[in-house]
């Protein structure tokens, strides 16, 4: 019994430190977030291509409010342990059908 109950635990500690499998992981800070950025989104990808790779790694997208053809990209998530939650954004500039400029900025937000 007391080897079933720490195979067990043993189990759920593992399941519990799985976390973020997208490209938002370890991608706390701006340098770190723009670099996995632009290695999953290179300059040049078509815009239905770009939407489909943010989607997967779970952003939400949607055309920007700009004069300049834009897709605005944004994730939210919580912080490991509970430690409050992180917002990730993309702007991608689009010009001929794909991407012609990437912005990128991450933060960190108070609960």
């Amino acid at each position: 019994m007391i080897r079933f109950l720490f195979l067990l635990i043993a189990c759920c500690l593992l399941l519990s430190c799985r976390g973020d499998a997208t490209i938002t992981r370890g991608a706390d800070g701006s340098p770190e977030w723009d670099r996995k950025l632009r290695a999953a989104v290179p300059l040049g990808s078509p815009t239905q291509e770009t939407r489909g790779i943010m989607q997967r790694n779970g952003f939400h997208c949607e055309p920007g409010a700009d004069p300049v053809t834009t897709l605005w990209c944004r994730k939210e998530a919580d912080a490991p342990l509970g430690l409050g939650r992180r917002r990730w954004q993309a702007t991608f500039l689009i010009r001929d059908g794909h991407v012609d400029e990437i912005r990128s900025s991450t933060r960190r937000l108070n609960r």
